[in-house]
């Protein structure tokens, strides 16, 4: 039902969607393009060739995609639905208020995006690095693609919660943004940084290196491992702070 009402919407305003797709395929353009600018006089970066690095980008606007589609218009009205009472109505509906507020708006651009970009990932895998895909193998990618996004989400979900106590930090989802663009980069990167700050940031680097490594015949090692462990305690806290952070909801009366 979200979908298809998210469909009429579409319809209705076409312009819209059109400016949408424009935007997020330049963003996509844009991220290739970097990578390709990082990697002209470096062949090779943290055990990455050059092509598997764009091979991981590709990937990641493949990722992105799907998730902004589903999620991140709902997270940019986070602290409008806090902020204006209209929680309150998702409150009272028969579904769960979480599922209600993290999937109310359907980007379809988006979706489109990601078609593209899986397409070419597909192709400059088999085309470029000349690597036999089987189907085994793209569904075993699928279902670590879905295991991250569930990841991701719960990382905006907790991180976005905190606007029920102040609706005015509408600028943590633009934080958001730029956190989760540390996905294009393998996690070597964060590891071999002297800052140890940057190792909170560390399972980000899993969502999309860890997928592709399936694609571009890589060992895995115990980054399946690090992926469900990181997924399942986020998604269990963001779940419980959730409900925890309702507690202290006031309304628009508050």
């Amino acid at each position: 039902m979200l979908l298809k009402l998210n469909f009429s919407r579409l319809l209705a305003y076409r312009s819209n969607f059109f400016y949408s797709l424009l935007v997020s395929l330049l963003w996509g353009g844009f991220s290739v393009i970097t990578i390709l600018t990082l990697t002209h006089r470096v062949k090779s970066f943290f055990g990455w060739t050059q092509y598997e690095l764009i091979a991981l980008t590709l990937g990641y606007n493949f990722f992105i995609g799907i998730f902004h589609g589903l999620f991140s218009r709902n997270f940019d009205e986070f602290s409008y639905h806090v902020d204006y009472g209209l929680l309150d109505s998702l409150l009272l509906k028969p579904l769960d208020a979480q599922f209600l507020i993290s999937l109310q708006y359907i980007g379809y651009a988006n979706f489109i995006r990601s078609g593209i970009a899986g397409v070419a990932t597909y192709v400059f895998l088999t085309n470029y690095l000349n690597l036999t895909l089987t189907f085994g193998q793209i569904l075993f990618f699928l279902t670590i693609i879905f295991v991250a996004l569930i990841m991701i989400y719960s990382l905006w979900l907790a991180v976005s919660t905190l606007m029920i106590w102040s609706p005015r930090l509408s600028n943590l989802v633009d934080m958001m943004y730029s956190v989760s663009s540390l996905g294009r980069f393998p996690k070597e990167l964060v590891l071999e940084t002297p800052y140890t700050f940057f190792l909170v940031f560390f399972p980000l680097t899993l969502i999309i290196s860890v997928p592709m490594k399936v694609l571009l015949h890589r060992p895995l090692g115990w980054d399946l491992a690090l992926l469900i462990f990181f997924t399942t305690g986020l998604f269990l806290f963001s779940r419980w702070f959730w409900r925890f952070a309702l507690k202290s909801y006031t309304s628009a009366s508050g």
